[in-house]
């Protein structure tokens, strides 16, 4: 009995550090400054309205639709967006 006590305690402690090593990696890049242009980083970013990932102006598929320009991440978002756009007109 003490003996599967020790066990579990040794499980859960290895599991623990784990656990704060990992969370530490993710969680680290969260509190550096964002990048601004002088450090050669995204000077404008916009959203996608189709998949909702922040995009740079610079680097972005550009597509006018309904004669708005539209940033999307690629082709595959813009067509999905289009399509979309068309059934509810």
């Amino acid at each position: 009995m003490i003996i599967r006590l020790l066990i579990l305690g040794m499980l859960g402690y290895a599991a623990f550090k784990l656990y704060k090593k990992f969370s530490a990696g993710l969680f680290q890049d969260m509190t550096k400054s964002p990048k601004t242009a002088k450090d050669g980083g995204i000077t404008n970013t916009v959203m996608d309205p189709e998949c909702g990932v922040f995009i740079d102006t610079n680097t972005a598929y550009v597509a006018k639709i309904n004669g708005e320009q539209q940033y999307f991440c690629g082709k595959t978002c813009a067509d999905a967006f289009r399509q979309k756009q068309e059934q509810h007109s």
